[in-house]
């Protein structure tokens, strides 16, 4: 055997151990709470229209953290941030701030300060968390809060939320 050859093998078996702690670390990060989403019908038909949206709302996002974790691969997409802007959004409405989706809305630049306070305030320590939300950004997340909020409108007219 040549001196050369066995540093190559124990350097494979090396990255295998590495991969494998890594893999393990990864999928221990990625488990999740969901809320509570499960009523029995009775309970889901004497809630408050309110309430039967934010329910209904809670388990789209519960749905979409559970697709991500289970197909494992990749960055799993910001549910809890969409989420939390979809409670912001609802303030904002309800203090008077017209819903509007493009980079120059008055919601646009009100979700950019929120979210850039709760960024600030977080306790992460990547460089990444501070940074600004571009109102690019902010835009594709009002339209995917504009989608949650009209299918969460749609669905809550049918069963299991109504006879």
């Amino acid at each position: 055997m040549k001196n050369n050859e066995q540093p190559q093998f124990t350097a494979r078996i090396k990255a295998k151990r590495v991969h494998a702690t890594v893999a393990r670390a990864h999928k221990s990060v990625r488990t999740w709470q969901p809320l509570k989403a499960d009523y029995p019908n009775e309970k889901l038909r004497a809630m408050t229209a309110h309430q039967k949206i934010q329910h209904c709302r809670d388990s789209v996002c519960n749905a979409l953290m559970q697709v991500a974790t289970e197909a494992g691969r990749g960055r799993p997409p910001m549910v809890d941030r969409l989420r939390a802007a979809a409670n912001m959004v609802d303030e904002l409405v309800s203090n008077g701030v017209p819903f509007g989706v493009g980079r120059n809305s008055k919601m646009n630049k009100e979700i950019r300060v929120r979210l850039l306070e709760e960024a600030l305030r977080s306790a992460g320590d990547r460089k990444s968390r501070p940074k600004q939300i571009t109102a690019d950004a902010a835009r594709e997340m009002l339209r995917q809060i504009r989608w949650l909020r009209q299918s969460s409108e749609h669905f809550t007219k049918m069963f299991p939320y109504t006879e």
